[in-house]
Order: structure tokens, then sequence, then C-alpha cells
């Protein structure tokens, strides 16, 4: 069967993926076991990552501009006024590559970066619902590298070491 667009093709796929799983799951045993212990490894590491950033945008956020966004606005693209990088706080985001397909979603932990500055290839990244991200602006970025080097490392060791990156794989 052929789908009509990517994100179609895409949701078909993760149907095909859970009618699979349940078929599987029914038969039961050690394979659900060992799923549910990987689970909960990839469930632990995403809470502490979210812990790590609770406590980066906490420790940064005397240079970080709350910024509230309605669905459909551009958190980051081409044309925008001013260039920072966003830390989503609360709601969600996708960003879409140039020609305007969906790249990834972005949520609390991740980074949405100024559009031009993203070395995964996206191009813009709006919003999919109501949300808030903190932002660092270049001006803020460059004032915290020169005067709290200590805080701007931690930042970048954080981006660095994000595990949602699609260009990095599994990191610690």
């Amino acid at each position: 069967m052929v789908e009509p667009n990517s994100d179609s093709g895409i949701e078909r796929c993760e149907a095909l993926v859970i009618a699979a799983w349940k078929t599987e799951a029914e038969k039961g045993g050690e394979q659900r076991s060992s799923r549910l212990e990987r689970s909960a490894v990839v469930l632990e590491r995403y809470l502490e990552r979210q812990i790590r950033f609770e406590a980066l945008v906490e420790e940064l956020e005397r240079w970080l501009t709350p910024r509230e966004y309605s669905a459909g606005d551009a958190l980051a693209a081409p044309d925008a006024q001013q260039k920072a990088l966003h830390l989503p706080h609360s709601g969600g985001a996708t960003a879409y590559d140039a020609e305007g397909k969906r790249f990834h979603q972005c949520g609390s932990g991740d980074a949405i970066w100024p559009s031009g500055d993203s070395k995964d290839g996206a191009a813009t990244a709006a919003a999919d619902e109501a949300c808030r991200t903190m932002a660092l602006t270049r001006a803020g970025q460059y004032w915290l590298e020169d005067q709290k080097e200590r805080l701007a490392l931690a930042l970048y060791r954080y981006l660095l070491c994000d595990p949602t990156r699609r260009s990095s794989g599994e990191s610690s």
C-alpha cells in the first residue's frame, strides 16, 4: 500500500509496529519481561535527563527570556528577527526541513536551535500547541561565555550529550 505523504506513511508504520507488538505480547513471557526492563532503563535515562534539564534552566534563568507561543507560531525560522536557542519548558514544537516536511518533534528537555544553526537540517520549528520556551539570545550566549564560563560549558555539555539529536546516536 502506498500512502499519500510521508506523515501518513509513518503513522501507518507506527500502527503496524504496535499491532506486531500486541501480537508478540500475547505470546507473553520472556519477551515481554525483556521489553519492560529495556523500557524501564530508557525511562530512567529520560527522567535523569529531565532532572538535569530543569536544574540547568534554573541555573541559567537570569540569562533566559521566557517566550510564549500559540499553536502554529514559528519558534525558529530563516526570517526570525531575533535568533535564539529555545529550551521548551511546556508544550511542544515540530521542526521542518527546508521543503516543509516534518523532521522531528521537540518537547521539554530538547533544544530548538536558531534557524541556520541546526546541524540536523531543520529549517523551521513551529509550536504544535500553546507552548513556553526559555530563550537564550546571541547576546546572552556571548555574555555567558565571557562572564560565566563554567555555566556556558555546562549548557554546551548538556546540548552535546543530547540523546535525541538525530546525528549523535546514543550517548551518556
